[in-house]
């Protein structure tokens, strides 16, 4: 008898996610003096079906930034249905990288689906 995973009455999961560490991120801020880009202030932002579930901090001029940051996303029974469904949108997180900058818009530096 095949089991089948949706015949399960799952009312809500909960996802664990912990950013650790980024490394070798590209560099988007400029020296003053060369105008060369050296550095950055990257943070992460967590994402879900579009939803933004939280930030990391930023951790100033580095391109090897540590976080240890810990997010927990709670999701209902209508996202649980769809995930165990197949739906792309209701499987994956997205991490987006971010160079905080004070004077413009943050600059994009990367996204990693999960």
């Amino acid at each position: 008898m095949a089991n089948n995973v949706a015949n399960h009455d799952i009312s809500q999961i909960i996802i664990d996610v912990t950013i650790i560490q980024g490394r070798d991120l590209v560099a988007k801020d400029k020296n003053l003096f060369s105008r060369k880009a050296t550095s950055s202030d990257p943070y992460v932002d967590l994402y879900y079906r579009g939803k933004r579930y939280g930030r990391t901090q930023v951790i100033k001029k580095t391109l090897s930034p540590t976080w240890n940051h810990n997010f927990k996303i709670k999701i209902n029974k209508d996202g649980v249905d769809q995930a165990l469904q197949g739906r792309t949108d209701s499987k994956n997180l997205s991490l987006r990288i971010f160079d905080e900058d004070f004077s413009s818009s943050d600059d994009f530096m990367g996204e990693s689906i999960v």
